[in-house]
């Protein structure tokens, strides 16, 4: 791991954290607020929304403008909709926590993502691109952990006060480790020159219509994360197996230290053996853990899913690896901000779709929806997504 990663990975640690955080409690917010799972769901799903109309705008901000100011900027909302999350007490006030949490995130998250393909070589890409997955993982294990605990201890709100100071002190990091990061217009033409044998042609629509497939594959990912592993399971936790919150933060923290693991194994596979070889288990895994929660009560399904969540993390670093391999870096931004249009709009459909189902069917009938999501993906990635190693865009 290159050294000018390092403080754009610890930033990239805190920023992940609010989202997290949250998934534990939301059955408490759900009782205090007697909120249907409707409400729930739709409070989840803003983000999405949000994403979806700031992710185009986030790319051309990385693309033209000083990236450690944008990275400040991120954080500043963020901290925002932290505040005004502690002291909600209607879904209102909590959707405008939620999408200025939002705004934080998607803006930060392309930034971060253009810096780490700006910095890694062809050769390292995957496992650069993982590894921003892994420290995601690794404050996922922390926030779900701690907001279990705060809020079993004292109150859900404590743990979002707690993570707002923690963002704070990570913008000063950034601001004294990140030297000044405006885009060099000449190096990044030159970088997407290169004739790798593999790279797009520089037409911008040419590069969009060749990237649909990884596209379509963003979205089920994000329709995953929003639907199972955000709604589905903080509820059967809950409501189902009848898990405490702290017990409930412990297992969502085991499905990210599984994440961790996962993303460090096959995105060193992916740079060497190829993409798919990385991406076909991780969604066969995320596969086989919405058919663990049929398991008899006794074996304890919600951890064995938890774990087979964790064990599939892979794709979610999957789609920004591919796109990587295929866009010049001075359209990098703006593609990304377009693939996290379609992720985004998943986002928002799955927790919607399930906050429905749930209302109106009960438990079951959002695990054949995702699961039938999950079966397309399987087939897009077999047969739509490259297969390319480093080793040949090297040649």
């Amino acid at each position: 791991m290159k050294k000018q990663a390092i403080p754009i990975y610890l930033f990239s640690f805190f920023m992940v954290m609010p989202g997290q955080a949250l998934f534990p409690v939301l059955p408490l917010i759900r009782d205090e607020m007697n909120a249907s799972y409707s409400q729930i769901s739709i409070f989840v799903a803003c983000l999405g929304i949000v994403r979806i109309v700031f992710a185009f705008p986030g790319g051309f901000l990385a693309d033209r403008f000083d990236r450690r100011k944008i990275l400040l900027l991120g954080g500043l909302l963020s901290i925002m909709g932290l505040l005004i999350l502690s002291v909600s007490d209607n879904i209102f006030q909590l959707i405008v926590s939620r999408a200025l949490i939002g705004m934080g995130s998607i803006i930060c998250t392309i930034t971060i993502l253009v810096l780490l393909a700006q910095i890694a070589s062809v050769d390292s890409r995957g496992v650069m691109m993982s590894m921003n997955n892994v420290v995601h993982h690794a404050g996922a294990i922390v926030s779900a952990a701690l907001a279990g605990i705060l809020a079993g201890w004292y109150d859900w709100r404590l743990p979002f006060l707690f993570i707002a100071g923690l963002i704070l002190i990570s913008m000063i990091m950034v601001s004294v480790s990140l030297t000044d990061q405006r885009p060099d217009r000449g190096r990044e033409r030159d970088a997407g020159s290169v004739n790798t044998g593999f790279y797009l042609q520089k037409n911008f629509r040419t590069e969009i219509s060749n990237l649909l497939p990884v596209f379509a594959l963003s979205l089920f990912v994000l329709f995953y994360r929003g639907s199972f592993r955000h709604t589905l399971i903080p509820f059967y936790g809950k409501d189902v197996f009848h898990i405490d919150v702290m017990a409930l933060g412990l297992y969502i923290s085991l499905a990210s230290f599984f994440g961790m693991v996962s993303l460090l194994i096959f995105g060193f596979v992916s740079d060497h053996y190829g993409r798919k070889v990385a991406l076909i288990p991780g969604i066969s895994f995320s596969m086989i853990a919405v058919a663990a929660l049929y398991l008899p009560k006794e074996s304890n399904p919600l951890l064995i899913a938890c774990a087979l969540v964790g064990a599939g993390s892979t794709i979610n670093s999957m789609p920004n690896v591919l796109i990587s391999d295929l866009v010049p870096s001075g359209s990098l931004g703006r593609v990304l901000g377009i693939n996290r249009v379609f992720g985004d709009s998943g986002y928002f459909l799955g927790p919607i779709v399930v906050g429905s189902l749930l209302d109106h069917f009960g438990f079951r009938m959002p695990l054949f929806v995702v699961a039938g999501f999950s079966v397309f993906a399987l087939i897009l990635a077999c047969f739509c997504v490259h297969n390319r190693p480093s080793e040949t865009l090297k040649q």
